[in-house]
């Protein structure tokens, strides 16, 4: 077990509370700082720490609830601005055929 590391009075480096001079300045400890607390309970483990992460963070998630309003039965129509409809008439004319399409030629002397 280590104990807690307080100020020398002479040179203000960090010695432990329970040696009785500073090692470094060899100055004689007087001030007493109260009773030395122990170090607090032993470290978590790393399962605890992985469980206390995810607890935390599913309590601070979204909610489930949808919010959101349910989608409209008549949505409006778009109708694009840059072109004119066709006329309601109008129909698909397919090309006529060239008089040679189909004919072949004789290749040859």
């Amino acid at each position: 077990m280590t104990s807690p590391l307080v100020p020398c009075e002479a040179c203000s480096r960090h010695v432990r509370a329970v040696e009785t001079a500073c090692p470094f300045c060899d100055a004689p400890r007087t001030t007493s700082h109260g009773p030395i607390a122990p170090p607090f309970g032993r470290p978590l483990s790393r399962a605890a720490i992985v469980f206390a992460t995810a607890a935390a963070t599913t309590a601070c998630g979204k909610t489930t609830t949808d919010v959101r309003p349910p989608p409209d039965p008549n949505p409006p129509v778009v109708v694009a601005a840059y072109a004119p409809a066709p006329p309601p008439d109008a129909a698909f004319v397919a090309p006529t055929p060239l008089p040679d399409a189909g004919k072949t030629t004789p290749k040859g002397p």
